[in-house]
C-alpha cells in the first residue's frame, strides 16, 4: 500500500498558505487591535501622560545690531509655570493640576489648528513652540517674522498659551 502523499502535500500547502494570514492577525493583535490607542475604541489617540509633557514658547526678537534684546520665554509642565523676560531671572509658580491635565488633553487638537509653515526668513525674530515628552506630538513649530509680518502660526501659538501668560 502506498502512503497518501497527495493528501499530505495538500495539507502542507494549506498550512503554508495560511501562515501569512496568521502572521497578520497576530501582528494586529499585538499592536492594539488596529486602533491608534485604546484597543476597545476605534480611532482613538493614545493618552499623553501630563507628567511627562513640557511645552515651551520662546519669543525671539529680531536681531538688530544696535539693540540688545534677548526676548522672553514661557515653559509649562506639571511641575509649574516658568516665565523669563529678557536677562531677568526666571519667575516660577505652581501649576494647577486640573488646568494642566485639561491643557494636555486638548493639546492634540490645538496643535492640529496651528499652521506650521516653513519660513526661509532668518534674523527677523519670531515665535517658537516646542513640545517634548508627548510622544508622537513632540515637535517644534517656528513662526518667523517675514517682511515685517508675523506668520499666522505666531498668533495661534500665542492663543494656545494665553491662559498661562
Amino acid at each position: 500500500m502506498e502512503p497518501r502523499s497527495g493528501s499530505l502535500r495538500q495539507r502542507s500547502m494549506r498550512t503554508t498558505a495560511a501562515l501569512p494570514f496568521v502572521s497578520l492577525v497576530l501582528s494586529i493583535a499585538a499592536c492594539g487591535g488596529g486602533t491608534d490607542g485604546d484597543p476597545g475604541r476605534e480611532g482613538t489617540t493614545p493618552a499623553v501622560d501630563p507628567d511627562s509633557v513640557e511645552v515651551t514658547v520662546s519669543w525671539v526678537p529680531p536681531s538688530t545690531p544696535d539693540e540688545h534684546d534677548t526676548g522672553s520665554s514661557l515653559s509649562l509642565s506639571a511641575d509649574g509655570i516658568e516665565r523669563t523676560e529678557g536677562d531677568a531671572a526666571p519667575t516660577t509658580e505652581p501649576m494647577d493640576r486640573d488646568r494642566w491635565e485639561e491643557f494636555v488633553d486638548d493639546l492634540p487638537a490645538a496643535l492640529d489648528d496651528i499652521d506650521d509653515e516653513d519660513s526661509s526668513c532668518v534674523g527677523a525674530g519670531g515665535t517658537i513652540l516646542t513640545i517634548e515628552g508627548a510622544g508622537r506630538l513632540d515637535q517644534q513649530i517656528s513662526a518667523m517674522v517675514c517682511g515685517g509680518e508675523a506668520a499666522p502660526a505666531a498668533e495661534q501659538i500665542d492663543a494656545l498659551v494665553a491662559d498661562f501668560r
